[in-house]
C-alpha cells in the first residue's frame, strides 16, 4: 500500500482525529486488522494511534503495544467499530424467557 493511500484512508475515517504532523488519534474506537503480503495478518484491538513515518507505519494499541509495518508489505486494512461489552448476565436469551 502506498503511504498516500493510507493517509487518505485515515483522513476519511470519522473516528480519526489528526494530531501533529503525520499522527492520528483514534481513541480506541476501532478494531483494525492489517493484511500483509503473503497472507499473514495482524489484529490491533482498540487502536489508539497511527503514525505515518517516512518508511513505515506505527500502530499503537490501547495497552501500549506497537506494531511496525513497511508500507510496501501492507496489502489491505480492515476497520471495525469497537463494540462495547454488554453488561448483565451471560445468557443470550432475553430476560424472562421461559419464565412463568
Amino acid at each position: 500500500m502506498k503511504r498516500e493511500n493510507l493517509k487518505d484512508l485515515l483522513e476519511h475515517l470519522p473516528e480519526a482525529k489528526g494530531q501533529s504532523g503525520e499522527t492520528w488519534s483514534l481513541g480506541g474506537a476501532l478494531e483494525v486488522t492489517v493484511f500483509m503480503e503473503g497472507g499473514e495478518m495482524a489484529t490491533v484491538p482498540r487502536l489508539e494511534r497511527v503514525e505515518l513515518r517516512p518508511d513505515y507505519v506505527v500502530l499503537v494499541g490501547a495497552k501500549g503495544e506497537m506494531l511496525f509495518f513497511p508500507y510496501e508489505k501492507i496489502a489491505g486494512i480492515r476497520t471495525e467499530p469497537r463494540v462495547a461489552p454488554v453488561s448483565g448476565g451471560t445468557s443470550k436469551s432475553p430476560p424472562g424467557f421461559g419464565a412463568r
